[in-house]
């Protein structure tokens, strides 16, 4: 078997398989997010809406560890899991 075409073979089966078909629906959502983003103030709250070190220490424990996608931020599951205990304290008091 020659291999260049095992090459291009594998070359268009992961292109079609990793190429992002959604860019721009995600850029659309990314966009509306921000704009509706910039002029929230959110609902007030009381005592039984804090958030402490605790529960995002919890929070970050359940997420779901099968994907690698970044979210709007840059930050993917696994920078969080991985990241230096000291950044969810700092978290939890932000």
């Amino acid at each position: 078997m020659d291999p260049d075409l095992v090459v291009a073979s594998f070359v268009r089966q992961f292109k079609s398989v990793c190429t992002d078909t959604k860019t721009e629906v995600s850029l659309d959502l990314q966009a509306k997010y921000i704009n509706r983003r910039k002029d929230y103030t959110g609902s007030p709250f009381g005592a039984e809406h804090l958030i402490d070190a605790d529960l995002v220490e919890q929070v970050i424990g359940n997420m779901h560890r099968g994907g690698k996608a970044v979210g709007f931020d840059g930050l993917s599951t696994e920078h969080l899991l991985h990241c230096h205990s000291l950044v969810i304290c700092l978290t939890g008091y932000s």
